[in-house]
């Protein structure tokens, strides 16, 4: 049985998407970014509807209760979750997880469906 070259990379798409590092930390990718930028994002807060298992990043102001502040790294996003994460008991940490991500204009907010 002879060897094949794998010649494929990683897929990189510009669709709005939300990554889940096993460090507990949210990465936003270029997708998301733009919608964020459009809605001049600065802060936000994360909610969590646990009937359908999904999170929401909602724009607020940096004195709002419960806001974080989005940084911005080399063009991708990044807020810290692992107090969200414990306290919701959402899984982390054994490896990155990145999921669709939706920006529903009705509530204002970015919408992760965990699945």
């Amino acid at each position: 049985m002879a060897f094949e070259t794998f010649t494929g990379g990683r897929i990189v798409t510009k669709d709005p998407r939300v990554s889940l590092l096993k460090q507990g930390v949210f990465n936003f990718n270029t997708g998301t970014m733009k919608i964020f930028k459009e809605q001049a994002v600065t802060h936000m807060q994360m909610l969590f509807d646990i009937e359908t298992n999904r999170i929401a990043f909602k724009p607020c102001s940096k004195t709002s209760e419960g806001a974080y502040a989005l940084r911005t790294i080399k063009g991708i996003g990044q807020i810290s979750g692992t107090s969200f994460l414990k306290n919701y008991k959402i899984p982390y940490g054994t490896e990155t997880r990145s999921y669709p991500a939706v920006w529903n204009t009705e509530q204002g907010m970015l919408i992760v469906n965990l699945g």
